[in-house]
This record gives structure tokens, C-alpha cells and sequence, in this order.
């Protein structure tokens, strides 16, 4: 039987963009105090311990997305872009941010060439870059 042709390929690797989409998208959004009650049900049996981490969060004023990263690899999915460029509020007048999103990006250069959400997140005013080395 011959096997099909992978459509987007990265180095030795193939994509699969479906299945990409499919694992990363429903993670890629801010929980709601329902959510992370629920999952508070999960993590502790001890009602005590239950009230606490419920009054932890909701005490807190925001949450903490991190998406790594925004590369090649995950750039073939027009779906990723779209809720990538939501986040960050990149084609609207507002954000959808209720925390700090913290993602990274390739080191390059902008260019006319580069991809145009990689571009709108590096001119993007609220937005801050570092250069992460292994030094």
C-alpha cells in the first residue's frame, strides 16, 4: 500500500495540522473560575484544602497562557494563527487577556517576507521580546 505524501514538511519532520489542531486548540484559552474550580475537584480530597485553593483562585486577578511555541511547525495551521492572533488581540480593538501570555517566537529579523502574525506580534506596543541564550 503506498502511503500518502505529507502536505507540509519541516526538515525530516511532517506536519499533521489536523492533528495538531485537534490537541492544541481546546487548550489555547483562558479558564473560567468554573474551570478551574472543577479541576480543583481533581486535584484535592481534603475539604479544607478544597475552601483554600477555591478562595486562592478567586483571589487571583489573572492567569498565566503559555504558548511554545509560535514556530514553523504550528505556523501551517490557519486555525492556530486565528486564536493565536485573538489572544493578543491583533485584529481587534480589544484583547481577550485576563492574565499575562507569555509565547515564543523565532529569533529573526522582520522582513517583508516574514509570516504576519510573527510580524504584528513583534510591533505589537504591549508587547515585550527577549532574547533568551544559553550563556
Amino acid at each position: 500500500m503506498r502511503q500518502a505524501v505529507p502536505q507540509y514538511i519541516v526538515g525530516k519532520y511532517s506536519v499533521d495540522v489536523e492533528s495538531f489542531e485537534k490537541m492544541v486548540l481546546p487548550m489555547l484559552q483562558w479558564k473560567t473560575e468554573h474551570s478551574m474550580q472543577s479541576e480543583l475537584e481533581n486535584v484535592t480530597s481534603q475539604e479544607e484544602d478544597k475552601e483554600d485553593c477555591v478562595g486562592a483562585v478567586k483571589a487571583m486577578k489573572g492567569e498565566v497562557l503559555v504558548i511554545d511555541e509560535i514556530g514553523k511547525m504550528e505556523l501551517f495551521s490557519d486555525r492556530f494563527k486565528d486564536r493565536v492572533a485573538s489572544l493578543f488581540g491583533i485584529h481587534q480593538s480589544h484583547e481577550e487577556n485576563r492574565g499575562v501570555l507569555l509565547a515564543t517566537i523565532p529569533v529573526s529579523k522582520p522582513t517583508p517576507k516574514e509570516n504576519p502574525l510573527l510580524l504584528a506580534l513583534r510591533q505589537k506596543p504591549n508587547c515585550k521580546l527577549f532574547q533568551v541564550c544559553t550563556s
